[in-house]
């Protein structure tokens, strides 16, 4: 992550010079390349420009707080991904919940143990450095994957998926007005990740998260179902009906509503759903199917979904 050379850097932001002067100390000593701000707006203009592979950081400063600090770090997609200790003389339980809240990974109370900070500031830039590698090779594959912790909330994305939501939120507040990625999305997200094991694993892992958007589906499926994880990978596939169902029509022969009803059988959905999505009667859709299962060759359901799904998953 450090534009300057391959050693491991690190930004302190401290409005004590003692404090930056003991630290600076340390992780040179250390063998870490360390940067020091006594100001947290000039902080943030070095983070900016250096790009450091952690952040160390005071919790009360004056001019910004280090929250507010944080947040502006966590709001920037190229400073997102770095990890941050606070620093902090404070030991109100109110105060850490807050660092954690923002996007901290870890904080060290004041006066500091140097020989622990160092320990806990190895720890997360080998963390860092993992996670940077997954990222690159989900990257360098075209993967749409991103994390989430335990109450759903974003840790890192890779650039696809940053590119999807923001297509899909600019698309969607031009024609409705409504950030459907704010308002629709990441709180879906939220309900299903923290709604437990049962539904994150075994059977209901291959069914996934389903969600409409206009004529497209986002389909959402967690690739690692460890729950003891302190992040949930979360893989991204986006599927416009229309085109699905075109595709439907003409490796079937189906007609138009037909196509429907069996790209809507591919996704699950059952003949109530089905009715409700098209806004016809289930009465309908059984002849619709009768149909469909004549021009595939099939009997059931499953058999008919097994036909389809190989065939949207390669068009």
């Amino acid at each position: 992550m450090n534009a300057m050379s391959n050693e491991e850097t690190v930004l302190v932001v401290d409005d004590s010079p003692e404090t930056l002067s003991m630290i600076n100390d340390t992780l040179e000593r250390s063998g870490l390349t360390c940067l020091v701000s006594i100001d947290p707006l000039q902080g943030l203009k070095i983070a900016k420009k250096m790009l450091p592979d952690l952040i160390l950081l005071d919790g009360l400063m004056p001019n910004m707080s280090g929250f507010e600090f944080c947040e502006i770090c966590k709001a920037n997609i190229e400073l997102q991904d770095i990890p941050i200790i606070f620093m902090t003389g404070l030991s109100d339980s109110d105060d850490i919940v807050k660092g954690f809240d923002v996007g901290g990974v870890d904080y060290v109370t004041k006066p500091i143990d140097t020989s622990s900070l160092i320990s806990r500031i190895r720890a997360h830039l080998l963390n860092a450095k993992r996670i940077r590698s997954t990222q690159r090779a989900l990257d360098q594959s075209g993967q749409h994957v991103f994390s989430v912790n335990h109450q759903g909330s974003l840790i890192w994305q890779t650039p696809d998926v940053h590119q999807s939501l923001s297509r899909i939120s600019k698309e969607t507040i031009a024609n409705t007005q409504k950030d459907w990625v704010k308002s629709i999305f990441w709180p879906a997200i939220e309900k299903w990740i923290q709604s437990g094991h049962d539904n994150l694993s075994g059977d209901n892992l291959s069914y996934g998260l389903q969600l409409h958007c206009d004529n497209n589906i986002i389909k959402l499926d967690v690739l690692n179902n460890n729950i003891s994880s302190s992040e949930f990978l979360i893989r991204l596939q986006e599927c416009n009906q229309q085109n699905d169902c075109a595709i439907l029509r003409d490796a079937f022969g189906l007609s138009v509503r037909e196509s429907d009803v069996l790209f809507w059988i591919a996704q699950g959905k059952t003949n109530r759903e089905m009715g409700y999505i098209l806004g016809i009667s289930p009465r309908t859709i059984n002849k619709h199917l009768e149909q469909v299962f004549k021009k595939l060759e099939v009997d059931n359901r499953t058999n008919a979904a097994a036909k389809a799904i190989p065939v949207l998953n390669h068009s």
